[in-house]
C-alpha cells in the first residue's frame, strides 16, 4: 500500500514551499525588470548599460528558476513486481493472471530446457542460498550469485521485450513516416546483447538453433517470423522503434538507457533478494500452498523496475513531432498494469475475494458442527 498517495500534511508543506518559492523568484524578476525600465530614464550611458545588464541577468535566472518549479523535467516510477520461488525444485512458480509472472516464468523454463549451462548454474547456487550469516559481525551478506543475475537478466529482458511490442503497436500507424523512425536490431545493441543471455538466446535466429532445425517453417518464414515456440524453446524477433537518431545504450550492469531528442529513460532493474510481502490468505487460497509449505518450502521475492524520464531543455520550447514521444504514457500504464503487484491485486479484487473465501469457510465449518450433532 502507498502510504505517501493521500499524504495531506506533507502535500501542505510542500505547497507552502513552492509558494515560497514562486514569491522570491516574482519579487526577484520584478527587481530585474525594474532594473532595465530604470535604465532608460538613466543619465549616464555607461551606467545605464550595466543597469541593463544586470537587470538581463536577474530575469534569466529568475526565468529559468520559474520554468523548473513549473515543469517537471524528470519523472521517476518504480514498479514493484514478485515472483515465486519453489526451494525444493529449484524453480520459480506462475501465478495465474499475473503477467509479468507467467512470462518470467515461462522464459525461465524455456531458456533451461534449451541451455542446459543455464540450468546448471541456476541450481548450482539456489537462491535460498543468496544470504549468509556473518557470525562474527552479526549481519546477513549477499553472496554474488549467477542465480540472483539470472533474475535480473531474465526481468531486464521482460522489460525490453514490452518495449519492443509497445512500440512496435504504437508507431504501427499511417500517421507515421518511416523516414523519421528507426528500427533497433539485435545486432544494433551488442553491449546489451552480449550481457544478457535470454536477450541472445531468444532472439538468435531460428536457423542457427537446433531447436528449429526440425521446424516445419521454411527457411524464408522463420526469417519473417516475429515469434516462434517448438519443442521447449522460444524465438522473439526484437525490433525496437524509435525516432530517428535516438541511442540505445547500457550505461550499468542492470541499467538499459534510451536518448531521444526530447528525453532520456533508463531501465533499471533491481533485485536485492528481499522477500515481498502478499495479503492475507494470498499463498493459501489462490497459489494453493499450504500455511507449512508457505514457511518451508516456497519464498516470494521482491523485484523491482524503475523507469526515469529526464526531459532535455529543447523540448519545453518545441511542438513539432511530439506524437512521435507520446509513446511514453502509454508505456508507463502498460508496464504498471503487467507488473506492478498491486494492479494486480486491485485487479482480480482479492480484498473482496478474499473476504467471501473466509465467510464461506466458517459457513462450511459451522455445518460440519451441525451435522456432527
Amino acid at each position: 500500500m502507498d502510504n505517501n498517495r493521500h499524504s495531506i500534511i506533507r502535500d501542505i508543506a510542500t505547497s507552502q514551499s513552492k509558494l515560497i518559492q514562486l514569491l522570491l523568484v516574482g519579487i526577484s524578476l520584478a527587481f530585474g525588470v525594474n532594473l532595465i525600465a530604470s535604465s532608460f530614464v538613466a543619465s549616464s550611458i555607461l551606467g545605464s548599460l550595466w543597469i541593463v545588464l544586470i537587470g538581463v541577468f536577474i530575469c534569466f535566472v529568475s526565468t529559468f528558476f520559474l520554468t523548473i518549479l513549473l515543469f517537471k523535467l524528470v519523472e521517476r516510477r518504480s514498479y514493484q513486481a514478485f515472483f515465486v520461488y519453489d526451494q525444493e525444485q529449484k524453480e520459480m512458480v506462475s501465478v495465474p493472471r499475473y503477467r509479468f509472472s507467467e512470462k518470467v516464468c515461462n522464459y525461465v523454463s524455456k531458456a533451461f530446457t534449451e541451455n542446459a549451462a543455464l540450468k546448471a548454474l541456476w541450481t548450482k547456487e539456489p537462491l535460498q542460498e543468496l544470504y549468509s550469516l556473518d557470525l562474527d559481525r552479526g549481519v546477513s551478506i549477499r553472496k554474488p550469485m549467477t542465480s540472483a543475475q539470472l533474475v535480473s537478466e531474465v526481468v531486464e529482458y521482460f522489460a525490453l521485450n514490452h518495449l519492443s511490442t509497445h512500440l512496435t503497436d504504437y508507431f504501427n500507424d499511417e500517421k507515421f513516416n518511416e523516414e523519421n523512425l528507426r528500427t533497433f536490431n539485435r545486432s544494433d545493441i551488442p553491449e546489451i546483447l552480449l550481457t544478457n543471455r535470454f536477450f541472445e538466446l531468444f532472439s538468435k535466429p531460428m536457423e542457427e538453433r537446433p531447436a528449429f532445425l526440425n521446424d516445419k517453417f521454411s527457411p524464408p518464414t522463420k526469417a519473417r517470423a516475429c515469434a516462434a515456440y517448438t519443442g521447449g524453446a522460444i524465438y522473439e524477433r526484437f525490433a525496437l522503434v524509435l525516432p530517428k537518431e535516438s541511442i540505445v545504450r547500457r550505461t550499468d550492469t542492470n541499467t538499459i538507457e534510451i536518448e531521444t531528442k526530447k528525453f532520456r529513460m533508463s531501465i533499471e532493474v533491481d533485485f536485492d533478494g528481499v522477500l515481498a510481502t502478499t495479503p492475507d490468505g494470498f499463498e493459501q487460497y489462490y497459489l494453493g500452498f499450504s500455511k507449512e509449505d508457505s514457511f518451508e518450502r516456497f519464498t516470494i521475492y521482491r523485484v523491482n523496475i524503475n523507469i526515469q524520464v529526464s526531459m532535455k531543455w529543447g523540448a519545453l520550447f518545441t511542438w513539432l513531432g511530439r506524437e512521435y514521444y507520446r509513446w511514453v504514457d502509454s508505456l508507463m500504464y502498460s508496464m504498471e498494469q503487467d507488473v506492478s503487484q498491486d494492479a494486480f491485486f486491485k485487479r482480480i479484487d482479492w480484498e473482496s475475494a478474499f473476504t467471501v473465501l473466509m465467510c464461506l469457510e466458517r459457513t462450511e465449518r459451522k455445518d460440519t458442527q451441525n451435522r456432527q450433532k
